[in-house]
C-alpha cells in the first residue's frame, strides 16, 4: 500500500521516476527495508494510504500515525491485491509489479512456496515479534494464461517466523490445490 500510495502522490505520478524514488521503494518493497517505508511513510501519511485503501474498497482499513500499526483485514489485502494493476499509475506499474516480482530469496517463503508451478507471484509480506508470538502475513496477486488470484494470509501467536511462514505455505498449497491440474488441462 505504501509503494501504490507513494507512486500515485501528485508529484510522482505523471513524472519519470528520480534515483531518490527507487533508492525509497526498491529496498523497501525488495528487501523489506523498515527505515525506507518509514520514509516514505512520512511522505504519503495516513491519508495517503486511507486513498489507496478507497480506491481499492478495502472495507475495514484503520490508518494509524505508525505505518506498522495500520489495521487490515485478510480480505481486505486480497481485495488490494485483485485490484493492484488498477490502482498503480500506468506510467509506474511495470516498475512496481517488478519490485513485487523480484523479492530477495531470502523472503520468497510462504505464498511463493506454495503457490501451483507455472503461476507468477508478486507478493508482499510482513512480520514482527508480539506480546503473543510472531505476527507473519503475506499478500499476493497470482498469475497465469490471463487468469487472476488474490490471496492473503495472516497469522497471528505463531511460535517463530519459520512457523509462520510455514503455515502460509500451507495454507496456500490447501486454496490453489487444483490450479495445476486444471492449468495443465487447457
Amino acid at each position: 500500500m505504501l509503494l501504490v500510495a507513494y507512486l500515485d502522490r501528485r508529484d510522482v505520478r505523471h513524472r519519470q521516476l528520480r534515483g531518490v524514488d527507487r533508492r525509497l521503494l526498491g529496498p523497501m518493497i525488495r528487501l523489506s527495508d523498515n527505515d525506507a517505508a518509514t520514509a516514505v511513510y512520512g511522505l504519503v501519511g495516513p491519508a495517503g494510504l486511507l486513498r489507496v485503501a478507497r480506491r481499492a474498497d478495502m472495507r475495514r482499513f484503520i490508518p494509524n500515525p505508525v505505518w506498522g500499526g495500520c489495521q487490515v483485514t485478510a480480505r481486505d489485502q486480497a481485495r488490494f491485491f485483485s485490484r493492484i494493476r488498477h490502482l498503480i499509475p500506468e506510467r509506474h506499474r511495470e516498475y512496481a509489479l517488478g519490485l513485487l516480482r523480484r523479492i530477495v530469496s531470502y523472503e520468497r517463503w510462504g505464498i511463493p512456496q506454495g503457490r501451483p508451478s507455472g503461476w507468477q507471484v508478486y507478493f508482499k509480506g510482513g512480520w514482527f515479534k508480539d506480546d503473543d508470538g510472531w505476527r507473519v502475513h503475506q499478500a499476493a496477486l497470482l498469475e497465469r494464461d490471463g487468469r487472476h488470484i488474490a490471496i492473503a494470509v495472516l497469522t497471528r501467536g505463531s511460535p517463530s517466523l519459520g512457523y509462520g511462514a510455514a503455515t502460509i505455505a500451507g495454507v496456500t498449497v490447501r486454496l490453489l490445490r487444483g490450479y495445476e491440474a486444471s492449468s495443465a488441462k487447457r
